[in-house]
């Protein structure tokens, strides 16, 4: 099978042999191939670095799995030159006389994955958070020995350290298929990072998401009525047709002119996407060389896309030295940092603005569809939660007009929230990777020191879970089997509910750890935020989302939680 979940239901530990079950993702297509990795895995093991979305590096994985969807995410402490918070949580130190955190190391090289595959992410961390009696601990999994941060005020107290005390690492095939100024960035070379990001904030202004509500509202209005008039459809690759959209006009500004060229695209992007996060073999028909051969198709047509751009933006008339009625929004991603650089005295370089929009447009394509389907996939379970979705929109357009807009998403509230619950339930991402740049001592348990160089893992999930539930250990449900009460999606009508998002009191709302948190939280929240209500909206206004089958859904967790199979939906017009 070329995809591998790890969805307990789809868990086959002897179905592809050793290789597949240690390295979950593989794409190798021939049993000669299979056994040379399966062979060579120690070797490839032992280089085994850490990754992070072309456009968004808000997580890290093991090289040899596709990170989950770091979805485009914005935050208050976003801004440039935010104020870093501080912690007692966590501390520099220097030759520390605590202990490490508890934990095993499981089987010799597998360690605890077979268990991690079973168990999936959240009763994983669970029964050893149980065991441990720790917000942290020791486990193996994919060959790497991980440290598992599982409380949210640990999990925030540390990540608020990133660049300082944890950072991200690239290497491997990510890094070569990045290209070195990419790989730079997403490392912080040479503090690098910061104003990388302060070239993108322009893009994700309330200003610039308003200027793309009549893009947003085009793209919404024909896909849904294609949807309408089939008589069923397929939910990951609708949400992909839609991720695509929107990456391509918002992000890249890549013109395609007809499906044949989408189609085109769409496969270039997955088979670029697939080669960051593989083996480091560059032969004949392996992902890595399928990468680079997709890369290189999908760098013509975008150098060709930004070079337009940056010609169209040069020609534009100055006064004084300045542009004259130079539009204060612009169409998208790459043309607010082609803006940014020249307003900085950076050189544009057509280079670099290509990579940029090689990252965003993989990055806008496979996180948003990964987070659409399962947004998708719960609200078609739920009338009642579609009625008050029907309900507002109904009051939103009286005021607002038919179409979709920032200021008529800005007011659905229920839906903003049904859309946050989704993602706090079930999120795409969930967990964070860092590597610990210094030696840090973490003031739980009586103390517990982290070494330099160790790999830390966020898990998102728990984060949620123990939120909700700060007594689980002592609680029944902590004693048995059953997932933390707001935390099953297999039951919804239960734990489903976007009324949490909507107390008065913001403090009494949830924490949305989906996107990291921060000073590098990732930027594009909001951006996602805006097109999944859009889509919603406009599905919802005149017809009646339904899951058709399979039902139960099966879920993978990596590389993106979303639904897997063919998961079949219909969209039915509600009569006058």
């Amino acid at each position: 099978r070329r995809h591998w979940s790890l969805s307990p239901a789809r868990t086959r530990t002897g179905e592809l042999g050793l290789a597949l079950t240690i390295s979950t993702y593989l794409s190798f297509r021939s049993i000669i191939y299979q056994a040379w990795a399966l062979k060579n895995t120690k070797m490839a093991m032992s280089k085994l670095g850490s990754a992070q979305c072309g456009a968004c590096p808000s997580a890290r994985a093991p090289l040899l799995i596709r990170p989950k969807a770091t979805v485009r995410h914005v935050a208050a402490n976003a801004v440039a030159g935010a104020t870093r918070p501080t912690s007692t949580l966590v501390r520099e130190v220097q030759a520390s006389d605590k202990p490490l955190p508890p934990g095993e190391a499981g089987l010799p090289f597998l360690g605890e994955t077979l268990e991690y595959q079973k168990q999936g992410v959240l009763k994983f961390a669970l029964d050893r958070y149980r065991k441990y009696q720790s917000p942290v601990f020791k486990t193996s999994i994919f060959g790497q020995e991980v440290y598992m941060v599982c409380t949210l005020p640990l999990y925030q107290a540390v990540i608020a350290e990133d660049t300082r005390l944890v950072n991200f690492t690239v290497a491997g095939t990510f890094g070569k298929l990045q290209g070195d100024y990419i790989s730079g960035v997403m490392s912080n070379r040479d503090n690098s990072r910061m104003p990388w990001r302060r070239s993108m904030l322009g893009a994700v202004t309330a200003d610039a998401l308003a200027g793309y509500g009549p893009q947003v509202d085009a793209i919404c209005r024909a896909e849904v009525a294609q949807l309408a008039s089939e008589a069923e459809w397929d939910l990951n690759e609708t949400t992909r047709k839609f991720g695509m959209s929107f990456a391509n006009t918002l992000l890249a500004g890549l013109d395609l002119e007809d499906g044949r060229e989408q189609a085109e695209v769409r496969r270039d992007i997955g088979l670029f996407f697939d080669g960051l996060f593989t083996f480091d073999v560059d032969l004949p028909g392996t992902p890595l060389r399928k990468a680079f051969e997709a890369k290189a198709r999908l760098e013509q047509k975008l150098r060709a896309c930004v070079t337009r751009q940056l010609n169209e933006i040069l020609a534009e008339p100055k006064v004084g030295g300045q542009p004259a009625n130079a539009p204060k929004v612009r169409r998208n991603m790459i043309q607010y940092i082609i803006d940014a650089r020249r307003a900085q005295g950076d050189r544009v370089d057509i280079e670099f603005l290509t990579m940029m929009a090689l990252g965003t447009l993989q990055a806008g394509t496979d996180t948003t569809a990964a987070s659409m389907s399962g947004l998708l996939a719960m609200v078609a379970q739920l009338p009642g939660v579609q009625a008050r979705i029907r309900e507002e929109q109904a009051q939103v357009a009286a005021v607002h007009g038919e179409g979709v807009s920032k200021a008529s998403l800005d007011a659905s509230k229920y839906l903003d929230a049904v859309v946050r619950e989704a993602l706090r339930l079930y999120p795409p991402s969930t967990m964070h990777w860092r590597t610990s740049e210094r030696e840090m001592e973490l003031d739980v348990n009586g103390g517990l020191r982290i070494p330099a160089g160790s790999q830390l893992v966020f898990n998102t999930l728990t984060a949620h879970a123990l939120e909700l539930n700060p007594d689980w250990l002592q609680s029944a449900q902590g004693a048995g089997d059953a997932l933390p009460q707001g935390m099953d999606f297999r039951n919804l009508e239960a734990n489903f509910q976007p009324e949490r998002w909507m107390e008065p009191d913001p403090a009494k709302r949830p924490s949305l750890m989906t996107f990291g948190g921060g000073p590098h939280v990732c930027l594009g929240m909001a951006l996602y935020i805006m097109e999944a209500k859009a889509v919603l909206a406009t599905m919802l206004r005149g017809h009646s989302l339904h899951l058709l089958g399979p039902q139960p859904l099966t879920w993978q967790e990596m590389p993106m939680a979303k639904p897997t199979g063919a998961v079949r939906m219909r969209l039915a017009k509600l009569a006058a």
